[in-house]
């Protein structure tokens, strides 16, 4: 919590040795996170105390790269001056010397600026009554970097982060990087007031390299935060949807039985604070049109193999978006993406477990093995995790605008403006329902007898949950398939295709679904039949009728149910297009038709 964090920057200040001795050694392993500290030496001179550790990021191969960190604890900012020189270095400039000439700078400088950095700010009932003099002081720093840039680049410093106490308050934070053309520090206007590794864990440049982010703050939990996503139009189409990016870190030890429980409970969280985020008026005066998207880190490494985390993230996918779909759909959650690191005999491998609608479908599964870059951890390239298929290689896409998301996702946008849903998702959220209700009636089989009146009550008390957590239900593979029906328009006759989705040229969509549930396991066939609102506002014409009289002989002739969800604005009234030349109008004043017509 944001209390913790906040006593631990203070402690690193603190008066008994001791204390300060460990609250250094605490902050330093939870500050390196996920990459391991492998040494670390407290030092202590007349005029400061400072730290020195060596840490790598965990690879699955025993190739690993070492950077040095040095934190050095000022008493105020004025000493800063003073303290960047070839004595205060001496540990990053012998590491450097000592690397490949073709390293880049990747180094890690921390600065502390004493226990409380405003020692002259009276009003501090905001977290923002410092920023004045937060303003100045980070204009000093970035001139003290710059004049002691050939330094910083000889002891290979990559990033310098300042920390600015500002107790009862969470201290503000500063993030320092380098222009790799011209050398100049700057500071990353993306990483302020985030603790220091949080920019690179929530893997902020990346995203803020696909659209413009503004940040909506918040003090509580400074583990998660919340960006307000927009991207210009181009080549005179309409801008994409704005969105909101809710990216978090979780900290607490994860095994096998507690993963579901901790990525059902911090979903939850994740809804709560965009739906705060929605009322923001940077965010509010977009209306419907805004989307959303969940990202979530691991930090602790799980003991589990692929397919069972796999497994466990579909369940608990599912079921959540069983329980919370509406929710979800309110706030146009269209992505839920989670990083874990799993332990294997040679380290640790990255795995990235996604849910997504946003190339069409409603929350379609995948997991990728990711290769981060052995020196920060971020990601590189992604390959395909499956046990029956090679692994294929794939370049890192953008965060925005992947997956062939843009015309699929203006659609779907289109359609939540009309108070509806788009209609391609409409199978993925019979799949996600029916996972709910499967695991349900599974739960429910293995529960002694219940009286009628205790149905949704399990003994004790308390109500069930549609989740599937420490339970041991097994989901059929192929639970749903739908395969869509076109008309073929030459032969007037239906045909099962496998189209891009959104490819449709009528405002009609049917499928043949099959699907398996609790009660008939073999699974049951029907024909669904639903409007497109997005096309000409869903109304009927000519072929939407054809398709819907075919669609609907197609169910008949093979004894199934037919339904059909209406989202439509009625019939669509138009002219032959031979008969428009013939109408005229009688214009009071052909020379003048604002006088009107008779």
């Amino acid at each position: 919590g944001g209390l913790n964090l906040e006593l631990l920057v203070e402690l690193l200040s603190a008066a008994s040795v001791k204390v300060q001795d460990e609250a250094i050694r605490t902050y330093v392993r939870w500050l390196s996170m996920p990459s391991i500290v492998t040494k670390m030496d407290i030092a202590q001179d007349t005029e400061l105390r400072s730290a020195v550790w060596t840490q790598h990021y965990p690879l699955s191969t025993p190739e690993v790269v070492d950077r040095q960190g040095l934190l050095i604890i000022i008493p105020e900012l004025g000493k800063l001056v003073g303290m960047l020189t070839e004595g205060k270095l001496g540990p990053l400039l012998s590491s450097f010397t000592n690397s490949a000439p073709s390293d880049a700078p990747h180094n890690i400088l921390h600065i502390i600026v004493g226990r409380d950095a405003f020692p002259g700010l009276r009003e501090r009932k905001l977290f923002f009554n410092s920023d004045e003099e937060l303003a100045k002081s980070l204009t000093l720093c970035g001139e003290i970097f710059d004049r002691n840039a050939e330094l910083l680049k000889t002891a290979g410093v990559g990033e310098i982060s300042v920390v600015f106490p500002q107790p009862p308050r969470n201290p503000r934070f500063a993030m320092f990087i380098t222009n790799p053309e011209t050398r100049e520090w700057s500071e990353s206007r993306l990483s302020r007031d985030m603790w220091p590794s949080f920019a690179n864990l929530l893997e902020l440049d990346r995203l803020g390299q696909a659209c413009t982010l503004q940040r909506i703050h918040k003090e509580v939990r400074p583990t998660s935060h919340i960006f307000f996503g927009t991207q210009p139009s181009v080549g005179g189409h309409k801008a994409p949807a704005p969105e909101l990016f809710m990216r978090g870190l979780y900290y607490l030890q994860t095994d096998a039985d507690s993963f579901s429980d901790c990525l059902s409970d911090y979903l939850l969280v994740a809804l709560d604070e965009l739906e705060h985020a929605m009322l923001d008026p940077r965010v509010s005066k977009y209306g419907q049109s805004v989307t959303s998207r969940i990202y979530f880190h691991f930090m602790q490494e799980l003991a589990m193999e692929p397919d069972s985390i796999l497994q466990c993230f579909k369940e608990t996918v599912n079921a959540f978006a069983g329980e919370h779909g509406s929710k979800m759909l309110k706030l146009g959650t269209d992505e839920i993406e989670v990083k874990v690191r799993r332990t294997t005999s040679n380290g640790a491998e990255t795995l990235r477990l996604a849910s997504s609608s946003l190339g069409g479908g409603y929350m379609k599964m995948n997991m990728l093995l990711e290769e981060p870059d052995p020196v920060t951890g971020n990601p590189l390239r992604w390959e395909e995790v499956s046990a029956t298929t090679p692994r294929e290689k794939h370049q890192l896409p953008a965060v925005v605008g992947d997956r062939n998301s843009g015309k699929v996702q203006a659609k779907r946008v289109a359609a939540r403006r009309t108070g509806s849903m788009y209609v391609y998702d409409l199978p993925g959220l019979l799949n996600v329902a029916l996972s709910a209700k499967f695991t349900a009636s599974q739960d429910r089989s293995s529960l002694p007898m219940l009286s009628q009146g205790d149905k949704n009550t399990i003994a004790g008390g308390r109500k069930r949950s549609p989740s599937p957590r420490r339970s041991s239900v097994t989901l059929p593979a192929d639970l749903l398939s739908a395969t869509e029906l076109v008309m073929d328009w030459d032969k007037l006759e239906l045909v099962e295709s496998d189209r891009i989705e959104g490819s449709n040229d009528i405002g009609m969509i049917a499928w043949h679904i099959s699907l398996k549930t609790f009660e008939y396991p073999d699974g049951r066939d029907i024909v669904v039949i639903a409007n497109d609102v997005t096309f000409q506002a869903g109304s009927f014409g000519v072929r939407e009728d054809q398709l819907f009289q075919k669609a609907s002989e197609y169910a008949r002739n093979r004894g199934i149910p037919r339904i059909y969800i209406s989202c439509n604005s009625g019939a669509r009234v138009g002219l032959v297009e031979e008969l428009k030349p013939m109408f005229k109008i009688h214009w009071i004043d052909s020379n003048d038709p604002s006088k009107g017509f008779e």
